[in-house]
């Protein structure tokens, strides 16, 4: 079972509401060979070693996308929350430095 069914499973009726999946979703540029080739090694990689508490899956629709789940940690005051995260690669990941506000 991969990390998103563990999650979907844990999360009771074994799916997430929609309005999560609910992003703005900008493909006017198509993700370099070398992004994709990336991104696949790196969710590879997170298959192999995993995160404890933290889950990972690709969209299925757009490839530089990707949902991420986080398991709040024992002994803090996020302890049994769930935090679903979307994250947008964008088409030159790890290849360009990152921008950040």
């Amino acid at each position: 079972m991969n990390g998103m069914a563990q999650a979907q499973k844990a999360a009771g009726d074994g799916a997430f509401p929609e309005a999560l999946f609910d992003a703005p979703i900008d493909d006017a540029e198509a993700p370099s060979l070398l992004c994709l080739l990336r991104m696949k090694r790196d969710l590879a990689d997170l298959e192999v070693k995993p995160i404890p508490g933290v889950f990972v899956a690709p969209d299925e629709a757009h490839a530089t996308k990707i949902h991420a789940l986080m398991v709040g940690p024992s002994g803090t005051p996020y302890e049994g929350g769930f935090f679903h995260f979307f994250v947008d690669c964008g088409i030159n990941y790890r290849c360009s430095h990152q921008a950040s506000d």
